[in-house]
């Protein structure tokens, strides 16, 4: 498109990211109340509501970036992408399994999908194509580890974004909560709506915020 870059593209697919989560939050309260199911969505909704808030974060750490820098922390997502594909050869395996072909040759053909696809992010100097059944897919390239708390800790000392970035960090946190397991995250999400702490409708005024801002 005319007049857009790759950064300013990838900035709007964060806000699509968010568009879609957010309409499936709406669904799902709107569910809840029309079948007074009370709190049974609860759960869902707040790993929803953690996505948004995840890229909230993201999406304004590249809009503080510029162009050079932004691209490079994305060639870091796109990294981690393929980095994860070796551990999720079980799921190609599964999508192939009424082929019936060996195990040892669907591995090899997934290592010549990512050899094909993704050529940029593999470490040549560990592939062994004769020895890749045995050993298991070659290494993909390593990158700097970029955690939501160093993202953080970058726009804190940003003072357009630094009370703003605090708000979503937190209820990043809040939200983390639903993700893991816990006797005592379970009050959280099968509190009632009249009950609820924190507001559940809360941080949607720091995303849209965030929206605003990418």
């Amino acid at each position: 498109v005319e007049g857009k870059t790759d950064c300013s593209n990838i900035l709007m697919e964060f806000i699509r990211r968010i568009e879609i989560n957010t309409t499936a939050v709406r669904i799902l309260v709107e569910a809840s109340i029309k079948n007074e199911s009370k709190s049974y969505f609860k759960l869902s909704i707040g790993l929803l509501v953690r996505s948004c808030l995840i890229d909230s974060i993201l999406g304004l750490y590249l809009s503080a970036l510029d162009e050079e820098a932004a691209n490079k922390i994305v060639c870091v997502f796109n990294q981690d992408y393929v980095k994860s594909m070796p551990n999720r050869f079980e799921v190609y395996s599964d999508r192939c399994a009424s082929l019936g072909l060996d195990d040892d040759f669907l591995r090899h053909l997934y290592g010549l999908q990512i050899e094909d696809n993704f050529p940029g992010q593999i470490d040549w100097s560990s592939f062994h194509r004769d020895e890749s059944s045995k050993k298991g897919l070659f290494k993909i390239q390593s990158t700097p580890k970029l955690t939501i708390a160093k993202i953080h800790s970058c726009l804190k000392g940003n003072p357009r974004y630094s009370m703003l970035s605090k708000k979503l960090y937190a209820y990043y946190r809040e939200y983390s909560q639903y993700e893991h397991f816990s006797v005592f995250a379970r009050g959280s999400y099968s509190a009632s709506y009249d009950d609820d702490n924190p507001s559940i409708a809360r941080p949607y005024e720091y995303i849209a915020k965030a929206v605003e801002y990418i």
